[in-house]
């Protein structure tokens, strides 16, 4: 037998409920009486004589009927006849009584503003307390949030940035019915963070500077890998968590080590687009080869838009010296002078443009149909698509080894170097160089851009324009510098490097380079601090960065490091929702 203390209608509380007919308190609400259940309080009153079990009830009786005030005297007299003990024993015991869940009496737009403010362990925490708090921690508004506050910039609150370009995998879009013989047989679908390099080959042996585990070391990871839901069911939540896993391997420099095929005959330079999903690589046989990454869906629909198997292969008419593709087009420069225009879809040659009396060893075009080329001839062309025109800038005393089109509001700018270790800025408008900016003191190898949201962040401790480019270059004296060109000043320099730093990538978070000492290193792009350090084994020609990857060539060797694939905690947990 079991008795308890009646309750009230009468609002003894701050917090009330309004109902059709009365006002109770939140303790007294009428659904929580439906659903109390027995307990340790009920099973005590069972074990007192039938007498003092009726006293009591009939004290509670009497304070349950009496009006508020006849209430508060009632109990200051209790308090002031208890002892310490007791006074310690309603401390404790009013702590959880005290307790309301806000989410179960607020409105629905009022606990979304205040799930709002959490973060994305918090909000996977919260899953857990019951199913009205799942309902709203799950919901895919936040998840959309958190992915843009996160997403493509540094987030001011935590301090994470992480990558657009990560998307779920086909392989994760399982269906209501496949998740439901998922959960019976306790083994979720394939759960990988969609493939970039998947087509590529693991190497053999380690492939992680890190101790082998396929358990991420992060309390975090672990809290978004055990909550984390199907796409069909939570889309934002699925891009959140796996750029959230791409972005703790880069932290943790946790990867899957590839072997880069083809490379027999060495390979010179090579580009990577996650947008297309695209890898080309220049080969020392004169041919370039398109490989198409992803995942095995993104591939077949990769060969099907283009009529092509899912490697082409272009054969130029001597030594490829650099390239550079967009969604169209393939443009490529050639030791013998001659720069290469091809439909890389159909692997058919449009155009071939003729200039230079030197081997073309840079290029770079941009969205406005210019081209500009620079060769062992000491000279830079620019092309312009739109009027078939072309004209020549000279200045540089050696030949020029990278080019970068810019532009700043509506200024035209051309970057270029070479050996003669000065960065030039030219006004293609006037055709006049700007600035000549000295700093290296070997050749310069390569000049890459800041990407535009990146810039604005570096221009908050350099600058009051935003808009401002701001480029990196690295050189033979081993060095990298950060540059910001127009106001013709070197911001910062980096060094670590032992020998030549023979090539550079970048993306909204970090540096890659790659050297003549054998390592590939990655930096922190807004502080120039050296993360990691990766031994390739052989001296490095070129790199390419990708936002799952690293690539890396030089001679016959080339490899991928993978840092796109999944670390899960445990298949068990992996589709396990609160």
């Amino acid at each position: 037998m079991s008795v308890t203390p009646a309750t009230t209608n009468e609002a003894s509380s701050s917090t009330t409920t309004t109902t059709s007919t009365t006002t109770t308190c939140y303790r007294h609400r009428p659904e929580l009486a439906k659903n109390k259940t027995e307990t340790t309080f009920d099973l005590s009153m069972d074990n007192i004589p039938t007498a003092d079990r009726a006293a009591i009830s009939h004290v509670w009786s009497l304070f349950s009927s009496a009006p508020k005030k006849q209430r508060d005297l009632i109990l200051k007299g209790i308090l002031s006849v208890c002892c310490m003990p007791q006074l310690s024993f309603i401390y404790e015991s009013l702590q959880p009584l005290l307790r309301i869940d806000f989410v179960t009496i607020l409105p629905r737009h009022v606990n979304f503003r205040i799930f709002g403010y959490l973060d994305a362990v918090t909000l996977c925490h919260a899953a857990q307390v019951c199913r009205a708090w799942n309902s709203i921690a799950d919901d895919d508004r936040l998840w959309h949030r958190m992915c843009d506050q996160h997403t493509g910039k540094t987030c001011v609150k935590c301090g994470w940035g992480l990558s657009n370009k990560i998307q779920p995998s086909s392989r994760n879009k399982s269906s209501p019915s496949s998740l439901s013989a998922s959960r019976k047989r306790k083994s979720p679908p394939s759960s990988s963070i969609p493939g970039f390099f998947d087509r590529f080959p693991r190497k053999k042996g380690p492939s992680s500077t890190q101790p082998s585990t396929t358990k991420a070391s992060s309390n975090d990871l672990a809290v978004l890998n055990k909550h984390f839901a199907p796409p069909h069911k939570n889309y934002w939540k699925a891009i959140y968590r796996g750029r959230m896993i791409v972005e703790q391997n880069w932290r943790q420099n946790r990867f899957i080590q590839r072997e880069l095929g083809g490379t027999k005959n060495g390979v010179i330079c090579m580009q990577v687009c996650d947008d297309l999903q695209v890898i080309m690589i220049g080969y020392e046989d004169n041919t370039v080869k398109v490989y198409y990454a992803g995942d095995d869906e993104s591939r077949q629909k990769a060969a099907a838009a283009t009529m092509t198997t899912t490697t082409t292969t272009m054969k130029m008419e001597s030594k490829i010296q650099c390239l550079q593709f967009d969604e169209t087009k393939l443009i490529v420069g050639e030791s013998n002078g001659s720069i290469s225009i091809w439909d890389w879809h159909q692997g058919t040659k449009v155009r071939s443009l003729q200039g230079h009396t030197g081997a073309v060893i840079a290029l770079h075009f941009n969205n406005r149909n210019m081209l500009a080329t620079g060769s062992d001839d000491r000279t830079i062309r620019l092309w312009d698509f739109s009027s078939s025109q072309s004209f020549v800038l000279q200045g540089h005393e050696s030949p020029i080894r990278s080019l970068l089109l810019s532009q700043h509001h509506q200024r035209q700018l051309l970057v270029s170097a070479g050996d003669d270790t000065f960065i030039r800025i030219w006004d293609l408008t006037t055709r006049q160089c700007l600035h000549s900016l000295a700093g290296h003191y070997g050749g310069i190898l390569k000049v890459i851009p800041i990407p535009v949201g990146a810039s604005a962040r570096l221009l908050g401790h350099h600058g009051d324009d935003d808009a401002r480019p701001l480029i990196l270059s690295c050189s033979n004296d081993n060095t990298i510098r950060l540059w910001d060109p127009l106001a013709g000043r070197c911001i910062r320099t980096m060094f670590g490097h032992m020998d030549h730093v023979t090539s550079l990538a970048c993306d909204q978070f970090r540096i890659v380079s790659g050297s003549k000492d054998k390592s590939v290193r990655i930096w922190a792009l807004d502080t120039g601090v050296c993360q990691h350090i990766i031994s390739s084994g052989h001296p490095v020609s070129t790199v390419a960065l990708s936002s799952s990857g690293i690539l890396s060539a030089s001679g016959g060797a080339g490899c991928i490091w993978d840092y796109g694939s999944q670390y899960g905690d445990g298949d068990d947990d992996l589709l396990e929702t609160a």
